[in-house]
């Protein structure tokens, strides 16, 4: 005679610590408005370093050798790649907003998610604007390409070094403040879905006792 089946008991659902929730959701705005803030810092910086570099502009002179064009055209486009895989991010956020029904209020219905969702776009905007300089930037040196009057071969032409510190470094922030926007992003996302609508936790299971 075969032992009789027990039946699977239901798994007990608690109610979520909804304290601890917010205090999440607060902790999460504060890291998104701080990287918003870092970045704008960054941004700052970066302005007062062109407009000092302005008025004593002193770039070595390199020559424009073909290993050089396509070095510069490497760069340019690895700035363009990070410029697209944000507008990539961007899209996929406001779509969500946008296609799903009430996404927007829940995304923007409460002050947490409202401070990061906003912290997100601004890291976006401060990305794009260091990746507009570059691009300005490496077009203006190539425009200035101008025979080196070298005797040896009077057909070389040289360039600005694109380099120097004060360009190099633009397409290394416009990266980073990417990532800073991709985690606000994500943060954003996982704070609407998972600690503010979510409203009960599945408890731990327990596997029934055979009666």
């Amino acid at each position: 005679m075969s032992a009789a089946t027990v039946p699977e008991l239901p798994v007990p659902r608690k109610p979520v610590n909804r304290a601890a929730c917010n205090f999440l959701r607060w902790a999460g705005a504060f890291v998104c408005v701080f990287a918003a803030l870092y970045a704008f810092g960054m941004w700052l910086k970066a302005s007062t370093e062109a407009e000092s570099f302005s008025h004593n502009p002193t770039v070595s002179a390199i020559a424009y050798t073909d290993p050089v064009k396509s070095a510069i055209t490497q760069k340019v486009d690895g700035a363009k790649s990070v410029l697209q895989a944000s507008f990539l991010v961007f899209a996929v956020l406001w779509g969500v907003i946008l296609a799903k029904k009430g996404e927007g209020k829940l995304l923007l219905g409460d002050w947490p998610e409202l401070a990061m969702f906003f912290a997100a776009n601004f890291c976006f905007l401060i990305s794009w604007t260091y990746y507009l300089n570059y691009a300005d930037s490496m077009a203006a040196i190539q425009s200035q390409a101008d025979t080196s009057l070298n005797p040896d071969d009077p057909k070389e032409q040289v360039i600005p070094d694109y380099r120097t510190d004060i360009i190099g470094v633009l397409p290394d922030r416009q990266y980073t403040i990417f990532v800073l926007a991709l985690a606000a992003t994500g943060v954003t996302l996982l704070s609407a879905h998972l600690l503010k609508e979510s409203p009960t936790w599945p408890a731990p299971t327990q596997s029934p006792s055979p009666g």
